[in-house]
C-alpha cells in the first residue's frame, strides 16, 4: 500500500511539472493559446493538452499543429524500457484497452480536427534493441518501418500491430505519423526544465533547499477547485493571486520592441515599458497600407525618445524581439550624448 501511495504521488509530481513547464510558454511566448491538465478533449491522451493560437511546424513531418496532447507514464524504476510488444499490452496500463489502443481512438476523434500530435512522456526510455527502436527518429516512428518488406521483422511488427487495432496499413502509417515518445525524463530533469523556464518568466524560481516543490501541490490544488485550463490572461491573474512572482531587480532597468510574435519572450509585467509594433505587420511583411518611414519609424522614435525614459533606472536592458532593421533603427535613434546606458 505505501509503495503505491508513493507512485500515485511521483507519478502526480510528474504529470504537474509537465504541465507547468507548458503553462510558463503562455508567459514566455505568443504562440500557445491555452493549455490544460486532465482535458476532457479525449479519454487518454488527456493529461496535459497544449492548444496553439498559431499553429506551429512538426519538424519531422512539416505538418501544422494545432494541438499537442501529452499522456504521462512515470515509473518508480528503471528495470523496465519501451517496446513495441509493451506498446500493446493491456497490463501495461491496467486498462482493457492496450496503450496503442486507447491512443488509436484518441486518434480517431480528433483526425477531423486539424493538425495535431499525441505524445507519450515518461522517464522510461526505448529498449535499444526493439525492432522499433531502429525506425524512431527525434521521438517518431519513420516510415522506414512501412518500406520493409512484410517478412522482415519491421514488417511482422507492421502486420502485429494492424491485426491489434484491425486497420489496413494506410491507416497505420497515419496513426503512427501523429505519435511521438518523448521518453528519458526523469522527476529531476523536469525540476531543471522547469526552474530555467521559470527564472525566464520572473516567476518564485524552485527553492533547492526545501524538499517541496511548491508547483506540484498548487496545480492540483487549482484542479481540485476547477481551475484546469489556463489561457494568458487567466495565467497572469493566477500569477498574482498566488504571489508567484520574484522580488523585482531595482538596480537596472528593461525594456522591449517586438515587431513578430515570438517563441521566447520577456513577460511584459517585468518590463518598465514595451514597443508592441506586430498591429504594424502581417507575418513579417509591412501591412496594407502602412509604411516604414510613415508609421514603425515615428513609434520607434517617440518610444526611446520618451522623456520617462531616461528617468528610468539605469542601465536599460533593451530587448529586441524585432525584425533587424527595427534593430538598427533602435541604434541610430539611441544616440550615446542622450546619456542613457543601454545594454
Amino acid at each position: 500500500m505505501t509503495k503505491a501511495i508513493i507512485a500515485r504521488r511521483k507519478g502526480d509530481e510528474y504529470q504537474a511539472r509537465v504541465y507547468w513547464i507548458h503553462l510558463l510558454q503562455l508567459r514566455t511566448g505568443d504562440y500557445v493559446k491555452s493549455v490544460t491538465i486532465e482535458s476532457d478533449l479525449v479519454s487518454f491522451v488527456d493529461d496535459v493538452v497544449v492548444e496553439y493560437a498559431l499553429p506551429v511546424n512538426d519538424p519531422l513531418t512539416g505538418d501544422k499543429i494545432a494541438y499537442r496532447l501529452i499522456q504521462c507514464k512515470y515509473h518508480m524504476n528503471q528495470t523496465g524500457s519501451f517496446t513495441a510488444a509493451l506498446l500493446m499490452d493491456k497490463e501495461f496500463i491496467h486498462a482493457k484497452d492496450s496503450l496503442l489502443q486507447r491512443s488509436f481512438k484518441a486518434f480517431t476523434s480528433l483526425k477531423a480536427n486539424g493538425g495535431f500530435l499525441l505524445c507519450v512522456q515518461s522517464n522510461w526510455t526505448w529498449h535499444p534493441d526493439d525492432e522499433l527502436a531502429k525506425h524512431l527518429h527525434e521521438g517518431g516512428i519513420r516510415d522506414s518501418l512501412f518500406k520493409a518488406g512484410p517478412k522482415t521483422e519491421a514488417g511482422k511488427v507492421r502486420k502485429q500491430m494492424r491485426a491489434h487495432l484491425g486497420i489496413d496499413d494506410a491507416e497505420l502509417q497515419s496513426f503512427l505519423s501523429r505519435l511521438r515518445f518523448d521518453l528519458g525524463k526523469n522527476l529531476q530533469h523536469l525540476s531543471e526544465l522547469l526552474n530555467a523556464q521559470l527564472r525566464i518568466a520572473e516567476l518564485l524560481p524552485i527553492d533547492p533547499t526545501s524538499t517541496q516543490v511548491i508547483y506540484d501541490d498548487l496545480a492540483w490544488k487549482l484542479f481540485a477547485q476547477g481551475k484546469k485550463v489556463f489561457n494568458r490572461a487567466s495565467f497572469d491573474q493566477l500569477i498574482r493571486e498566488e504571489n508567484l512572482l520574484a522580488p523585482p531587480r531595482m538596480s537596472e532597468s528593461e525594456i522591449s520592441i517586438k515587431s513578430f510574435p515570438q517563441f521566447a519572450r520577456r513577460p511584459a509585467d517585468v518590463q518598465s515599458a514595451r514597443l508592441d509594433l506586430t498591429p504594424l505587420f502581417e507575418g513579417r511583411i509591412i501591412g496594407h497600407g502602412k509604411s516604414w518611414e510613415h508609421n514603425v519609424f515615428p513609434e520607434v522614435r517617440d518610444f526611446l525618445l520618451a522623456e520617462r525614459l531616461h528617468r528610468l533606472p539605469q542601465p536599460i536592458r533593451l530587448y529586441l524581439d524585432c525584425h533587424l532593421s527595427i534593430a538598427f533603427l533602435a541604434g541610430h535613434v539611441l544616440d550615446p550624448k542622450f546619456g542613457t546606458r543601454i545594454i
